[in-house]
């Protein structure tokens, strides 16, 4: 092989890495606390009112249920990782804790396909709010 070939196959090889090695960075990045809240409750169609939806049917679609509920559990598990444009950081910690918490019971309830016990953690979730907004959420 030329020279000249190998010094452009060596060049297109380094490219190649470099750019796989950030999509991946990029893909393991934790999502921002916003954009995990708008996913889990951003209005009529976030994560936490289609559980709720859901679970209220007379045959809840529990491998659905189980699915939405890993993914919740996965997001709610990044929250610790950010930190909040306010509040104390013990504060967020201990909030985030307890989220998280409920994210897992809501997880462990979904496969054991307890619909009460899952729609009790979606409450207790949803009754939260406020207790974390009014501390670490800008008045915006």
């Amino acid at each position: 092989m030329k020279l000249a070939t190998c010094c452009v196959l060596a060049a297109a090889l380094l490219v190649a890495v470099g750019l796989s090695g950030r999509v991946l960075a990029e893909k393991d990045a934790s999502p921002t606390i916003a954009e995990i809240m708008r996913k889990l409750n951003g209005g009529a169609n976030s994560m936490t009112r289609n559980l709720e939806l859901d679970l209220k049917e007379e045959d809840p679609d529990w491998e659905a249920i189980q699915e939405s509920t890993a993914e919740y559990a996965k997001l709610v598990g990044n929250l610790p990782k950010r930190t909040p444009r306010m509040g104390e950081k013990a504060s967020w910690e201990k909030l985030a804790k307890g989220y998280f918490d409920n994210a897992q019971a809501l997880d462990a309830a979904a496969r054991k396909k307890d619909r009460k016990a899952a729609s009790a953690v979606v409450a207790r979730i949803q009754n939260a709010c406020k207790a974390c907004h009014s501390v670490h959420r800008p008045k915006e």
